[in-house]
């Protein structure tokens, strides 16, 4: 029943935006809360980006082109001030967000630039400074590449025995890895991915061309793109000391700013899912960094009451339809 429910869930919000009826009302009805609107990767596939987090090109250009004809598209620094003025919002507002720093998003900002919008992209600022992958992909990497059918981890509480014979058995330990890495503290994280190098070392190396390097990240600012931070290392920072979270913030901030030339003035919280990826210890160390706002992954729309390091926003997904029914 909670299938046959969905299927027709589905139809409807299809139905809705295929019919016009969803254009009719941006316009006869107008929403006057903005939604801030969470993407990620775009791509049309990847064996190093999850599915889940992953739109496709042609997806993002029917989006793009929707959102110039029946939305006001603006920066994350129009709506903070909007916000801790009190300013009446405008109608039908949006703003786009991107999280990582993949390099697919520089032909997602050219997009945007075509059609006349505008986009904020938070970067995993030390992917690009170092030769270190990015890790959430190099989890990915090793485990979809070895040719090995087990892995044997040696954890605090004892060795960890983990399958790796089939497709379902490694999309298991893929998610048992990244939730264990984000688990842990910074120190932690890298003596275990040393490990876990040295276990599945059969592997090739990780392609360095998933992230955006500095010359891209160029191209975003001269197209008048915001930039944004997401940590060094992408950690989850309630589970870092108070000290590598505050380097984790604090250089990537400058960083950024030295190599870009531009002000970085919002932060997303990496990670999410089931742990908890903020805290007050990070929203009070993003402020005394110098940031003005934090985005979150949790479901919501901000409001003159939000909290500005807890801002919610709601995600992106290959189908407009779906996206439609919750703005």
């Amino acid at each position: 029943m909670p299938n046959m429910k969905n299927k027709i869930a589905r139809l409807v919000k299809a139905f809705v935006y295929q019919s016009g009826i969803d254009a009719m009302k941006r316009r006869l009805a107008p929403s006057s809360v903005p939604v801030i609107v969470r993407y990620h990767s775009v791509c049309s596939d990847s064996n190093l980006i999850s599915a889940g987090i992953r739109i496709t090109p042609e997806a993002f250009s029917e989006q793009a082109a929707y959102f110039a004809k029946y939305f006001r598209v603006i920066t994350m620094n129009d709506l903070v001030d909007q916000i801790q003025k009190r300013k009446a919002f405008q109608k039908n507002t949006l703003v786009l967000t991107f999280d990582d720093g993949y390099t697919d998003n520089l032909e997602a900002a050219r997009v945007l630039k075509a059609h006349g919008l505008t986009g904020l992209f938070y970067i995993t600022a030390g992917c690009i400074e170092s030769d270190e992958p990015f890790w959430v992909a190099e989890v990915r990497h090793l485990i979809e590449n070895t040719g090995k059918k087990e892995m044997r981890l040696a954890l605090p509480d004892g060795e960890c025995r983990i399958a790796l014979s089939n497709a379902t058995e490694r999309e298991r330990a893929i998610k048992k890895m990244t939730r264990l890495f984000k688990s842990v503290n910074i120190e932690t994280r890298e003596n275990l991915r040393i490990f876990f190098r040295r276990e599945l070392n059969d592997t090739p190396p990780v392609p360095k061309d998933l992230m955006l390097n500095w010359s891209q990240l160029g191209e975003l600012v001269a197209m008048g793109m915001e930039i944004g931070g997401h940590t060094m290392t992408h950690p989850n920072l309630p589970s870092a000391t108070k000290d590598e979270a505050q380097r984790e913030i604090r250089e990537c901030k400058l960083l950024l700013e030295t190599r870009l030339k531009t002000e970085v003035r919002h932060f997303a919280y990496p990670n999410g899912g089931s742990i908890a990826h903020f805290d007050d210890k990070a929203k009070t160390l993003l402020q005394e960094a110098g940031f003005q706002s934090a985005t979150t992954s949790k479901a919501g729309k901000p409001g003159f009451e939000s909290d500005l390091f807890e801002l919610r926003r709601m995600r992106a997904t290959e189908k407009l339809s779906e996206m439609l029914w919750e703005f």
